[in-house]
């Protein structure tokens, strides 16, 4: 992240500003569950994309100045973004980044609280 104000950002919480400059979608995502606590782990089809012949494809970039988000809204919208979404398995602290299912309804990211 170049120039956040992140200091105390928590899950509900604006941040003034969040400028990414050609960074990595997968840092992107990284860089804002970290602000709130979340455990993030990707799909290795989107942190290694590869064509149908294998060959390796560019990994997606946001070039994004966003002002007056909360973390979570700026996470939402960068996995919109990109067709990707966060699922998790009850219980397990650890969010999955995977590639939006076409046929499945529209999520948002809302984790479970764990116990």
């Amino acid at each position: 992240m170049e120039e956040a104000t992140t200091a105390g950002a928590a899950l509900n919480e604006e941040v003034e500003t969040l400028s990414f400059s050609d960074l990595p979608v997968p840092d992107v995502i990284r860089q804002l569950a970290a602000l709130v606590g979340w455990n993030v782990q990707f799909d290795p089809r989107l942190t290694h994309p590869q064509d149908a012949d294998h060959h390796p494809l560019p990994i997606p970039t946001l070039n994004e100045t966003w002002k007056n988000l909360t973390p979570v809204q700026a996470l939402q919208r960068t996995l919109d973004m990109n067709g990707w979404q966060m699922t998790q398995i009850p219980g397990n602290p650890i969010l999955r980044v995977v590639a939006k299912d076409p046929k499945a309804p529209e999520a948002t990211v809302k984790p479970a609280p764990l116990r």
